[in-house]
């Protein structure tokens, strides 16, 4: 038996569709993890139909969603070169990549689903750090090398 046919491929129009979909499922969501498929639709400058069309549910959306932000972490991680920078530098990087690319994604990270809003006093720590963190990395004092011990009585800079 052959093995199934991979998806044809979207059409440019099709996938900016898509793309506009799943931007403001990420903002929308991130903003009220109850919100609904019209209010997406809207967000996205679509008819509900065909926020529909291409999702056939909600769970459908955030499936697609989790996926779309497992691919965004992946090419985070890459982007740092982690194989080929000094292990410091690209601990650093992939750290910050991740970290600019994890902030607006709360509800794909375990708050969903949920049947109301959540308020800003409920929101999750590691949300909270991550914004800190990456305002606090945009200082010049995080901009500076920062010795790391060798091990060997000596330092060295990233």
């Amino acid at each position: 038996m052959a093995p199934p046919a991979s998806p044809k491929p979207l059409r440019s129009d099709t996938e900016r569709t898509v793309r506009a979909i799943l931007e403001a499922g990420e903002q929308v969501l991130s903003a009220n993890p109850a919100a609904t498929m019209e209010q997406i639709a809207e967000a996205a400058g679509v008819a509900r139909t065909t926020v529909h069309r291409r999702f056939a549910s909600r769970e459908a959306l955030i499936t697609a969603l989790a996926a779309w932000a497992t691919q965004r972490f992946h090419e985070a991680v890459e982007a740092a070169r982690p194989q080929t920078a000094p292990p410091a530098v690209a601990l650093y990087q992939v750290t910050a990549n991740v970290l600019r690319v994890k902030t607006g994604w709360g509800f794909a990270m375990g708050a969903l689903p949920t049947d109301a809003p959540r308020s800003p006093a409920s929101t999750p720590t590691y949300s909270l750090s991550a914004r800190s963190c990456s305002s606090a990395c945009a200082t010049p004092a995080c901009s500076r090398p920062t010795p790391i011990s060798t091990g060997r009585g000596a330092s060295t800079t990233p």
